[in-house]
């Protein structure tokens, strides 16, 4: 019986995680308009702490105080700790002009979109009106950005051999290899 609660508690964990990231995509999505990158930032961290207390708190409820002693509580806050500004730091560097766009139109992304030298991830494959492969930012951007990912072989090679890599960690891990 103990061997069936533990994946189901990790599916529950997941599942909250991907509850919290998911949510606040979707709140970014919206306050694009209303608010800056970094006053998001600050607001999704307060949020995502909010959220994560009470499942902290459950967590060291399930362990006896005799399994945990005091180096181990200092390990777990200092991992914590750094683990909380590294994602800081990568959430607050990406708002520096970092853009990512999967919109599925042909040269929606404008010059005028798009912050002078931005580095662009076009993960997008349309075809233009002569039938040619092209993505989602249109190649004039490539005036203004520092850089651009080509379309195609950009970042679609990437997106692959990481889902491939993935697809491989998840089959290991199920089968116990």
């Amino acid at each position: 019986m103990k061997k069936e609660s533990v994946p189901v508690r990790n599916s529950l964990l997941l599942l909250l995680t991907a509850t919290i990231w998911g949510v606040a995509f979707v709140a970014q999505s919206v306050s694009m308009d209303y608010i800056g990158g970094f006053t998001f930032n600050a607001v999704r961290n307060i949020i995502g702490a909010i959220a994560l207390l009470p499942v902290i708190w459950g967590l060291g409820k399930t362990r006896s105080s005799s399994e945990q002693t005091p180096s181990d509580r200092k390990t777990l806050i200092t991992g914590g700790i750094c683990c909380g500004i590294l994602l800081c730091l990568a959430s607050n560097f990406q708002q520096f002009g970092i853009k990512y766009t999967t919109v599925g139109k042909a040269g929606f992304i404008t010059p005028d979109m798009v912050k002078e030298g931005a580095v662009v991830i076009d993960v997008g494959i349309n075809r233009n009106a002569e039938g040619k492969v092209c993505g989602d930012v249109a190649p004039e951007v490539m005036d203004k950005a520092s850089y651009m990912t080509p379309v195609p072989g950009g970042a679609g090679p990437m997106t692959i051999t990481m889902l491939m890599k993935n697809t491989l960690k998840a089959a290991k891990l199920q089968h116990n290899l």
